[in-house]
């Protein structure tokens, strides 16, 4: 295997608590095996990358009227797909699409979309949370734990892609659009959102999950280690999605067979998501040699007793 060398720092985002410890989450530089050589370097792997940026639709719906009185709440389930749309090496350098292995990707310059030979998107449903009305316009937002997202692979890269702004959120539920490579589950999350009032909604979110499978070979850590190798390790590896721009939105109002009234959300944007180890795999390899030591000391006092 050919090892990617590009040396980058690992930008902090904001802290998070996860399973009850306050962490800071880190961009993690990672590679992809992607299981062919489609830009013909000798390899197939893509570069090194930091950021994943996507767009995305979502469906909310709101349990009942979103609150218009301050300090009231409203709990709500959202569903959705996010296509990965470039591989950036920072918020504002991305990687070209011969470094990504040639991905179905976003050009930088023109926004226009490059047809490749491989997709990444991520598909959820039943992700919950609350809702609370905090000032005139505003909204602030907690998302529980326990729902989960996958990340799916895609050698035919067209469908979910050309797909994506047409398609129904109802729709996303089922997901089936390639192979599944990694899930996570949600652990934490907080956001916020304006506009209700008008009807113009904006919104902006993190949302962390705590990763429960990864195929092997597919996802690397810069200095060559398989993060399939780390899942259940009493480290945590982590996703973090940060800043969701809403490029349209949707709300209505909505009434159930006993005349409750609803709210339904159905909105687009751009995010990045990345990649966290909690702690850092070089300490996760130090404290297993530490316990394995003080393992053997125990043995050793044992036997001269």
């Amino acid at each position: 295997m050919r090892r990617k060398t590009w040396a980058m720092l690992a930008a902090i985002l904001f802290v998070v608590a996860i399973a009850g410890s306050s962490w800071a989450f880190n961009y993690k530089p990672i590679y992809l095996n992607v299981g062919s050589d489609y830009n013909g370097d000798g390899d197939t792997y893509t570069d090194v990358f930091t950021r994943m940026k996507f767009e995305d639709i979502t469906e909310t719906v709101f349990d009942g009227l979103v609150p218009l009185v301050t300090g009231h709440s409203a709990t709500f389930t959202d569903h959705g797909v996010a296509v990965i749309t470039k591989l950036g090496v920072s918020d504002t350098v991305t990687l070209t699409q011969g470094q990504t292995e040639n991905m179905v990707f976003t050009d930088t310059a023109t926004g226009d979309t490059i047809y490749g030979d491989w997709e990444v998107t991520l598909a959820w449903s039943g992700l919950t949370g609350t809702i609370t009305k905090t000032d005139d316009d505003e909204w602030s937002v907690t998302y529980d734990p326990g729902s989960t997202i996958d990340l799916w692979f895609d050698t035919s890269p067209n469908a979910s892609y050309d797909n994506l702004h047409s398609l129904d959120p109802d729709n996303t539920v089922g997901y089936d659009d390639g192979v599944v490579k990694l899930t996570a589950q949600v652990t934490w999350g907080q956001g916020f959102a304006d506009g209700f009032a008008s009807g113009n909604v904006s919104r902006s979110l993190e949302l962390h999950y705590e990763v429960t499978s990864i195929a092997a070979d597919f996802m690397y850590l810069e200095n060559g280690i398989d993060l399939s190798t780390l899942v259940g390790s009493p480290g945590v590896i982590a996703f973090g999605t940060e800043g969701t721009d809403t490029d349209r939105t949707d709300f209505t109002m909505a009434q159930d067979g006993q005349g409750n009234y609803y709210n339904i959300l159905n909105a687009e944007g751009e995010g990045t998501l990345g990649v966290d180890t909690v702690p850092e795999p070089a300490t996760l390899l130090l404290l297993g040699c530490g316990l394995l030591f003080a393992g053997c000391g125990l043995r050793r006092r044992k036997k001269s007793l």
